[in-house]
């Protein structure tokens, strides 16, 4: 409730007194994000009873131009006297990713939907973090394929709820050269369906788009850009 647990660069995890997080079995080695990720680190409860979360999932994206490794580590808030620690690190879960992760809550039944997006293909992958544990529940392919570098980095975010049925919409940032683009999807929380709306053209790189964000209430898209002309 506003409290501050943990935190994370993406190669260390910090406690809540700022003292770097130890692993179960002493000191850890570094995780697997990037300094130059975009999104290098993604912090998401993974489900155990209803109003008693104490484990979580830590993902790292590497930089796109080093390993491309999407990994997942895990923290639980029991250890240390409630200040946690690192029970399992460094779980590969791709080779060959870019540098894009986000994730949403079903409010319906607290559980947690996670995606990632794989570097030279046109392939999403969805995993779902249940009581059961954290499954990878898919893998459609969508959209265009991303075979450059260039391609691989920028933001990819959620909106808010859109109705009552578990819609939501995805919106990813391509960036140039030569032509930056924004692929937006639909998603559906409730059974982690995801289908492509519309794909825009952002016009020419440089300037190279980058970032991306919805308004409150979904109906807005932000896209900001990076370098000669911003």
């Amino acid at each position: 409730q506003g409290k501050l647990l943990f935190y994370s660069d993406g190669i260390h995890i910090f406690d809540q007194d700022h003292k770097q997080m130890d692993c179960v079995t002493g000191p850890c080695e570094d995780l697997k994000g990037g300094k130059n990720s975009t999104q290098s680190v993604l912090i998401v409860p993974q489900p155990t009873c209803k109003g008693c979360e104490y484990l979580f999932n830590v993902f790292t994206t590497s930089d796109i131009n080093g390993e491309k490794i999407l990994t997942v580590s895990t923290v639980d808030m029991r250890e240390n006297k409630g200040k946690g620690k690192i029970i399992a690190q460094n779980k590969t879960l791709q080779e060959g990713t870019t540098e894009r992760i986000a994730s949403v809550k079903n409010d319906r039944d607290s559980t947690y939907w996670v995606i990632t997006h794989d570097s030279g293909t046109n392939n999403f992958r969805i995993f779902h973090a249940t009581t059961g544990g954290l499954v990878e529940t898919s893998t459609p392919e969508l959209g265009m394929p991303q075979t450059e570098n260039s391609m691989a980095e920028g933001y990819m975010k959620f909106s808010s709820p859109i109705g009552e049925g578990g819609e939501r919409r995805l919106a990813m940032v391509i960036p140039g050269p030569p032509t930056n683009y924004i692929e937006l999807y639909n998603f559906n929380d409730s059974t982690g369906t995801l289908t492509l709306d519309k794909t825009m053209d952002l016009g020419p790189a440089p300037p190279k788009a980058y970032g991306v964000e919805f308004s409150p209430d979904g109906n807005k898209m932000f896209v900001t850009f990076q370098g000669e002309g911003t």
